[in-house]
């Protein structure tokens, strides 16, 4: 049945198709996604956040503007060199593209608590009993205050300086969910892109949560002891299939639906239960046009938070009780937990996995099914340890 569904779902493919045509990524395995893919196997799972870390890489001569590097901060280079792979991927630039239907979509970590704490404290020490801010009380307790200190702590950096980069005026959205941030990209760009405003979208996120003061409070919480928080990007470039058609584009995929949904819970409230997961991924499948045996793939968070981690254990186990379970994958790993950057960066590790026709034994998550590479209907899940979930299902080409 599922064959017949994917040659079906090929010769009906439509100019209004939403497809994926470029991809960029940078974790500490390295740049690219056949970088990373290529080093999947071989990488050793490693056992702290600090190991998951991008040090020693150079990112000068993958920006276009080199001058960005000392305006923003760390992160925030991390986004725009794979935002900018994604491009080069692509075959988009500035001088290709119409600025005004090109839209940008970001998923962002949360605004940096050291430069947030530094200049609450600061703030807070040099205001009166009337509220009036004594400008040399506040460069007294914080000397380092400046325009840029505020700064390198927005959590729309990536999508403003990107959009500079690539020239792009049209619809634009930046999302701070955690893990399901990458999706919630796709179905803002999605929306702009079936309602005609643009013609192109690059989507994705990107993630640092490096600070001890974050990492301390997650590992409190039992967060990230078994998978690691990393650092990392991944970006796509999400367009019509008549715009990827017309520029000679290669498709690395076509993207069937994306949904998110949550049980409202609160922060580290999972409900290991998962009704609102599961309900999110039948929906998701009816909104795709698929049933549970069309799909040959299922990439999870696998973040290492046991509530989390069970809640896609039972939606899966629930949604494929009569069906037969696909195999069930994380690229978390051998890649850590991308967070905000997941979602994006599976899909390169798929379109691997559909070329060598296997998954590697490395990434597979508990007892499942086998690969069939003849199903090419993957799903990504992503659940955050806020009770958010997201489900996307793409058709690998």
């Amino acid at each position: 049945m599922n064959t017949t569904m994917n040659k079906t779902n090929s010769q009906n493919s439509s100019a209004d198709d939403l497809v994926i045509t470029g991809l960029g990524m940078l974790t500490a395995n390295g740049l690219g996604t056949e970088t990373n893919t290529r080093l999947f196997s071989e990488a050793a799972s490693k056992k702290s956040s600090e190991e998951y870390k991008v040090v020693g890489f150079n990112p000068a001569p993958h920006l276009t503007d080199r001058k960005v590097i000392k305006a923003v901060s760390h992160r925030d280079v991390l986004g725009l060199v794979a935002m900018e792979d994604c491009l080069k991927n692509s075959g988009i630039s500035a001088q290709t593209i119409n600025p005004d239907r090109t839209g940008l979509y970001v998923g962002a970590p949360p605004s940096s608590y050291e430069d947030l704490h530094n200049y609450n404290d600061a703030a807070s020490a040099s205001v009166d009993a009337y509220g009036v801010l004594n400008e040399k009380a506040f460069g007294e307790h914080f000397r380092s205050a400046s325009p840029t200190t505020l700064l390198n702590g927005l959590p729309n950096n990536v999508l403003c300086y990107g959009a500079k980069t690539l020239d792009a005026r049209g619809p634009n959205s930046n999302y701070t969910t955690m893990e399901t941030s990458s999706h919630m990209a796709v179905m803002g760009a999605s929306r702009a892109l079936r309602l005609g405003r643009i013609d192109c979208a690059v989507v994705g996120g990107y993630t640092a949560h490096s600070n001890k003061e974050f990492i301390s409070s997650m590992k409190q919480r039992g967060y990230g002891d078994a998978t690691p928080v990393a650092e990392g990007a991944a970006f796509a470039t999400l367009e019509t299939r008549a715009n990827a058609e017309k520029r000679g584009a290669k498709i690395v995929c076509k993207v069937l639906a994306c949904a998110a949904a949550s049980d409202a819970a609160g922060p580290f409230q999972t409900n290991s239960a998962s009704p609102a997961l599961t309900d999110l991924i039948k929906q998701t499948m009816a909104n795709a046009k698929v049933q549970a045996c069309d799909v040959g793939v299922i990439m999870t968070s696998a973040s290492g938070l046991k509530s989390a981690d069970q809640a896609e254990q039972t939606a899966v186990n629930t949604v494929w009780s009569s069906a037969e379970k696909p195999v069930v994958a994380a690229t978390a790993t051998r890649w850590g937990n991308l967070m905000e950057a997941g979602g994006i960066a599976e899909i390169g590790f798929l379109s691997d996995c559909y070329a060598k026709k296997s998954v590697p034994e490395s990434s597979i998550v508990g007892t499942t099914g086998k690969f069939n590479p003849e199903k090419r209907t993957a799903m990504i899940v992503r659940t955050s340890p806020w009770g958010e979930y997201s489900c996307m299902i793409v058709e690998m080409c």
